[in-house]
């Protein structure tokens, strides 16, 4: 029996993503694209979750914590 096995391409930028100072940094990448902050949130967490089914932070107030405590 052949197994069939579904190749995805994740382009390699998005593996930064997984790590909280990839992930703020494409988030302030993003941010003047967007020229709001949930927004630019949005965007990273769908980047996130197309390439690896998976988010960072459950909702926006939850990412806005977590920024404040990346940014000390």
């Amino acid at each position: 029996m052949i197994n069939n096995i579904e190749m995805v391409k994740i382009p390699i930028s998005h593996f930064r993503l997984l790590q909280p100072k990839g992930y703020f940094q494409r988030f302030y990448e993003l941010l003047p694209i967007y020229q709001n902050h949930r927004k630019a949130f949005e965007a990273v967490e769908s980047e996130l979750y197309d390439s690896f089914q998976v988010t960072r932070y459950s909702n926006y107030q939850s990412f806005k914590t977590n920024k404040s405590t990346y940014l000390k």
